[in-house]
């Protein structure tokens, strides 16, 4: 790893084990058996690989674990299950093509642990910073004047 990505890096939580705990919860309230497999790989391939490399400390893991489970269980409550649910389930019975379209793209970036999706979010805050400096100048020239 370069030790420069490493400079404004931020390993508490653990994204990685946000993810996959979350996951493997999910997993296990479908199926037990599943579940527990998911954990142990969670646990070992996840947790324990990526504090051994250096990553991260075994709290960044367990912070990033808690929270990947308590967004499950949170789901898991009526009200915020149907306010989550309200948008995509209709899309899903009205437009299956798009629905599934986009159902692959969530999965491809959950596989990839969304990092094709940092260099644009960094562009975004790029360009909405830049519009904000812009605006504010713009608005102390116009009251200058």
């Amino acid at each position: 790893m370069n030790p420069q990505t490493l400079l404004s890096w931020s390993s508490l939580p653990s994204d990685h084990a946000t993810l996959f705990f979350g996951l493997a919860l999910s997993i296990y309230l479908v199926s037990r058996r599943a579940g527990l497999l998911a954990f142990g790989h969670v646990l070992l391939v996840v947790g324990f690989a990526r504090v051994y490399l250096g990553y991260h400390h075994p709290t960044d893991i367990l912070a990033g674990a808690l929270i990947g489970a308590g967004m499950v269980l949170l789901v898991m409550v009526p009200a915020i299950k149907t306010a989550v649910t309200r948008l995509p389930m209709p899309w899903q019975q009205e437009h299956p093509p798009s629905f599934h379209a986009a159902l692959f793209v969530m999965m491809f970036l959950i596989a990839m642990t969304f990092e094709p999706v940092y260099p644009l979010a960094g562009f975004v805050l790029t360009a909405a910073k830049a519009t904000i400096n812009l605006t504010a100048v713009t608005v102390t020239a116009t009251l200058h004047h």
